[in-house]
């Protein structure tokens, strides 16, 4: 169990997960991967992709957009060893609002079946995501 992996975790029924920790650990971080927002969900927010994150013009134009929250939806699907499409979304810190992560600790019990892993190139997203949203 690596950081970047995709596993399929015993919650409420099976739910995705990707790793943010590994097994030298007790307890293991994760994130839940949640289906991508759909047009209402985004009805006053503004959702960058993980890619779009990374570009700095993207970044300025995210915090000078008159939207409610911004935040970050980093795609995962077929390449990572699931069946539906799904994202990590993070929100970026706004003073007087908190907002739900999705980040859970697990114990390795709660790990059931290894889906796959992410590129190094997604796990950079992922991380960045993190990053901007306070998360790592």
């Amino acid at each position: 169990m690596e950081r970047g992996e995709v596993w399929w975790a015993l919650l409420d029924g099976r739910s995705p997960v990707v790793l943010l920790s590994g097994a030298q650990e007790s307890e293991i971080r994760a994130m839940q991967i949640v289906a991508p927002a759909t047009a209402e969900e985004r009805r006053g927010f503004l959702l960058l992709s993980g890619e779009q994150a990374t570009e700095p013009d993207a970044l300025k134009a995210a915090a000078d957009a008159d939207a409610r929250a911004v935040g970050v939806e980093v795609e995962f699907g077929a390449e990572e060893g699931l069946p539906e499409p799904g994202v990590v979304r993070v929100a970026l810190p706004q003073a007087g609002n908190v907002f739900c992560t999705w980040l859970i600790t697990l114990t390795p019990e709660y790990l059931a079946e290894r889906s796959g892993s992410l590129s190094a190139a997604k796990l950079d997203r992922l991380t960045n995501a993190l990053r901007l949203a306070g998360i790592e």
